[in-house]
């Protein structure tokens, strides 16, 4: 309480007195669920200890006080808190953004049964994948079946990222077939071949006699052309994978 005393000319006293009322100042807390963060995090703050507040740094603020910020910057996060008495105080947090590593990975690809095949990682520090018995970031791998393989990579701030290729193992040609006869005769040296394979997309018979056929069963004349003969026949798939198989014929004389 304030006192004020005036005097007139006739020496006469006049008192007065006045309130003045001080209201405090708003005792701001600032939280957040983390001052070092990754780029993917989600930013949460939280204010009290004032009626309203008003934000300021690196990104856009919604009102009230609390705050949830998908993809948040590094900076400078403060916020101004003012009572009902309009008294404001203000208080800040330094948020630190660490950069996600990029993965790169070998896009998918196919083999043949029992071909391998090479995956190559890049874009971190270390390698985890999802298969315990894998490591580091270049893989050459021989799967039985068509199989997909996840890695995740952090940097050196513990960030990470994810990333997945699959090897596709084609299905395996089987290659077979049948000749009728096996032995000749040197007046009727002609062979007819059967194909029975399975997932067989092209064709080729090798005659052990310097001729070729790209039929799928074809018939054969060795010309009274004697001995031994080794057939072989080889199928393949528009995807390489391939396989082949031979057989003995004998031609004879009469």
């Amino acid at each position: 309480t304030y006192y004020v005393t005036a005097i007139d000319p006739y020496l006469c006293n006049y008192i007065d007195t006045f309130t003045i009322q001080v209201a405090p100042l708003p005792t701001l807390l600032l939280n957040a669920n983390d001052l070092i963060l990754c780029a993917y995090d989600t930013l949460l703050l939280n204010a009290t200890g004032a009626n309203t507040y008003t934000w300021n740094g690196p990104v856009n603020f919604i009102q009230g006080n609390n705050q949830q910020i998908i993809n948040p910057l590094s900076g400078n996060y403060e916020v101004v808190g003012t009572t009902q008495f309009g008294c404001q105080d203000s208080t800040s947090l330094q948020i630190t953004v660490h950069p996600v590593p990029v993965l790169t990975i070998t896009p998918d690809q196919g083999i043949c049964p029992g071909f391998s095949a090479t995956i190559n990682v890049s874009g971190a520090a270390n390698y985890t994948w999802t298969d315990p018995s894998l490591s580091g970031n270049n893989r050459l791998l021989t799967p039985v079946q068509t199989t997909n393989y996840s890695v995740i990579g952090a940097n050196v701030f513990n960030c990470f990222d994810t990333a997945s290729t699959t090897i596709t193992v084609y299905a395996q040609p089987i290659a077979a077939f049948t000749a009728d006869p096996l032995i000749l005769t040197n007046d009727d040296p002609t062979v007819n071949f059967t194909n029975s394979s399975q997932n067989a997309a092209l064709s080729f018979w090798d005659f052990g006699d310097g001729t070729t056929s790209g039929v799928e069963s074809p018939t054969h004349d060795w010309n009274a052309k004697l001995g031994p003969k080794t057939v072989k026949y080889t199928i393949s798939l528009d995807n390489g994978c391939s396989q082949s198989v031979t057989k003995n014929l004998v031609v004879l004389t009469q």
